[in-house]
């Protein structure tokens, strides 16, 4: 995977920071024909793993908390629910999609508020796909390239 881009790492030979540090927000596209919708996503990509926060920017919370790793022998995916309620699966299914294909454990806290599992899903692909090209060092996400530019 790529490394970690940033300022000096800690050891002072320059290899890069720690972790990068990416905020989007992520709109539902109006020919989805789900309605308006936006979640608000932070992502620490560090060189083992990833974290990814989804929620309203406005009352930014932690409910529930997912992680996902693969096992020993690298062909099945195991998951647990860290915080909050085990039966609020999208941030079980967002760790899971991005584990198998970033190859690194994944933490996702998924906090928007309930809607319909066609929105949540919707949601769930689009910001996966989002990660996956920050992470992959594709082109970043519309909304996320516009607030480099404000």
């Amino acid at each position: 995977p790529p490394q970690p881009q940033g300022e000096q790492g800690l050891d002072g030979q320059g290899r890069g920071s720690l972790a990068d540090v990416r905020e989007f927000t992520q709109h539902l596209p109006e020919e989805l024909g789900l309605g308006q919708g936006k979640a608000h996503v932070l992502m620490i990509a560090m060189e083992a793993q990833v974290f990814v926060w989804v929620g309203d920017e406005q009352h930014p919370v932690m409910r529930n908390m997912h992680f996902a790793i693969k096992t020993l022998e690298g062909k099945n995916l195991s998951s647990t629910t860290v915080l909050g309620d085990k039966f609020h699966g999208m941030g079980e299914t967002i760790s899971q999609r991005l584990c198998s294909k970033l190859h690194v454990p994944v933490v996702c806290s998924w906090n928007l508020p309930q809607c319909t599992p066609e929105k949540m899903n919707a949601f769930a692909n689009l910001i996966t796909r989002s990660i996956l090209r920050i992470r992959n060092n594709e082109e970043e996400p519309s909304d996320l390239a516009a607030e480099h530019q404000g």
